[in-house]
Order: C-alpha cells, then sequence, then structure tokens
C-alpha cells in the first residue's frame, strides 16, 4: 500500500535523537529537523483528508460507507504495522465534524 511506503520514507529521514528530544507541545519551529516537521504536517494533512472525505459524502448512506472502507484503510495499515498511519486514519474518524 502506497499509504504506508510514503509513512515509512516520510518517518525514515529522522534520526530517532530527534524525535526523543522534539517538544511537540511547545513551538514548532523549534526542531532542529526539518524531518520532524514533515512528520507532523504528514499526520495533520492524513488526519484532515480522512476527515475531509467523510464530510463531503452526499448522504448519510453515504458517508457511513466511506467511513466504513476508511476504517478498513486502518486496518490494512495496522497489518502493515503503519501505525502512524492507523492513528492519522482514527483521529480522522473521531473528529467532531464526523
Amino acid at each position: 500500500m502506497h499509504w504506508a511506503h510514503l509513512d515509512h520514507r516520510t518517518y525514515a529521514v529522522v534520526p530517532v535523537r530527534e524525535l526523543l528530544l522534539a517538544d511537540f507541545d511547545g513551538d514548532r519551529f523549534r526542531h532542529t529537523n526539518d524531518g520532524c516537521l514533515r512528520c507532523v504536517d504528514r499526520f495533520a494533512a492524513q488526519t484532515l483528508w480522512v476527515a475531509s472525505e467523510i464530510v463531503h459524502a452526499p448522504s448519510p448512506p453515504a458517508r457511513a460507507a466511506v467511513w466504513m472502507r476508511l476504517l478498513s484503510v486502518a486496518v490494512v495499515l495496522e497489518q502493515l504495522k503503519d501505525f502512524a498511519g492507523v492513528a492519522a486514519v482514527t483521529t480522522g474518524l473521531s473528529m467532531r465534524a464526523v
């Protein structure tokens, strides 16, 4: 699945030390590695994409179908051990607008 591959490529460039020292609650530009910012931005984009796909469905049954399809995507991501992707999808599914 391309999603898991892109997640892996995004997260693979971030040194582990950078992730351990990152202050995700503080100023977003405090990170010394741009890879960390790319990871945060990718997660946010995935989460918003999931929510927008559901909200843009034309009817409640269509929204339910999209919701179930995205849930199945999360299951596949979990099987591929892409836990960041699983978290992004489930966060998008649980957003208030959805």
